[in-house]
């Protein structure tokens, strides 16, 4: 057991001697190697001397580095701590803070004070409750309408013998009483009224000729027919044409537009009658009236300048988005006809730019590719 413990096992086992964490069996081999070694039996005195000091507290903090290879008992007995690291100083500083009375009032008060403050916010956010805030929310207050008391109609001695007498039907019978007056009627919108206006004279719009033939009509005031989206006409299949001189079939008779010339199936022009004036009934809205009386009036004038003029009038006296949109579409026909009969290019540049200003609204009315067939001609013109 002796010959088997050295110095070096010695000196790893002090430390466990001094702190009594030597088993029994390493203890007697440590007490046995003890008596027969003097250098380590020195080494232990060092040690107990160290241990004497540490009791009599003559050294009231560790010297340097060298205590850190102690033994903790020694170091305990010393009344020394070893050196905490930075978790533990603030944990330790946290906990001092914490035990002063100071603090502790402190969070009391602000505790308190946010306690005060989330109580009264919600009341901070309500107006206060004033006269005419009271007002407001009685007169919200759905109000109960007596219902009037109608009462039954007294008949006479003959009426009540016409009732015995009939006899008695399946259905049950009716109480007679008064015809009271429809009191849900509707009322007439006096702000629509006064946007209606009047029927324009188109007398100095026609043709000398022409101006006795034409009877003026009246037309009554009823509502507008008018759309939502600007510049696109409703209802197109019964104004538009599907070509520019042919009429459409499928179209109303009081709405064909007719020409004084028309492509017959050969494609020869050939005279056509023009159409009559059409019969603008009451019931007829006064823009729509007023349009089917422009568009009989140019099919009486001859020439595309008189056709041209007309439509120019119209469509800056028309404030109907759909009606002034169908204006633009007659007026953008009559100029690329005028610019491809006469070769003409600064008229072809004129109705280029018309076509290309109002492009959305003839593009919708026309169709792309018929659009586009008329943009070529008058580039064909332009380009010559």
């Amino acid at each position: 057991m002796v010959q088997n413990m050295n110095c070096e096992t010695f000196k790893k086992y002090i430390h466990l001697y001094l702190d009594d964490l030597l088993f029994e069996n390493q203890l007697i081999e440590f007490k046995e190697h003890l008596q027969n070694c003097d250098s380590c039996k020195n080494e232990l005195t060092a040690y107990e001397k160290l241990d004497i000091i540490a009791r009599t507290e003559i050294l009231p903090s560790p010297p340097g580095d060298y205590w850190d290879e102690l033994p903790q008992i020694v170091i305990r007995r010393l009344g020394l701590v070893p050196k905490p690291s930075p978790i533990h100083l603030i944990l330790t500083k946290l906990t001092d803070l914490w035990f002063t009375p100071q603090f502790r009032w402190g969070m009391v008060a602000t505790l308190l004070v946010a306690g005060l403050i989330f109580a009264t916010l919600p009341f901070l956010h309500k107006e206060p409750l004033n006269l005419t805030n009271i007002q407001f929310t009685e007169s919200q207050k759905p109000v109960e309408k007596e219902k009037p008391v109608i009462p039954p109609v007294e008949l006479n001695a003959k009426s009540q013998q016409k009732i015995q007498k009939t006899p008695k039907s399946k259905t049950p019978p009716v109480s007679i009483v008064k015809k009271f007056p429809d009191t849900t009627t509707k009322r007439r919108n006096v702000l629509t009224k006064n946007k209606m206006q009047k029927t324009p004279n188109f007398r100095s719009l026609l043709p000398k000729n022409l101006v006795g033939m034409l009877t003026p009509r009246l037309l009554s005031f009823t509502q507008n027919l008018t759309i939502d989206h600007e510049l696109y006409p409703i209802p197109a299949t019964d104004f538009l044409p599907l070509k520019d001189l042919v009429v459409n079939e499928h179209s109303d008779t009081r709405y064909r537009v007719l020409d004084r010339f028309a492509l017959d199936v050969s494609g020869s022009r050939t005279p056509v009658t023009t159409m009559q004036l059409p019969e603008i009934s009451s019931e007829t809205p006064p823009v729509q009236g007023a349009y089917l009386e422009v568009l009989w009036i140019v099919q009486q004038s001859v020439s595309l300048e008189e056709k041209k003029n007309i439509w120019l009038s119209y469509i800056s006296r028309e404030q109907d988005p759909t009606y002034k949109s169908l204006g633009i579409y007659h007026l953008a026909l009559v100029l690329s006809q005028e610019a491809t009969e006469t070769r003409d290019q600064e008229k072809a540049r004129k109705a280029l730019r018309f076509y290309f200003e109002n492009e959305k609204a003839l593009r919708f009315q026309m169709g792309e590719h018929r659009y586009e067939m008329k943009i070529n001609n008058l580039k064909k013109v332009i380009a010559k």
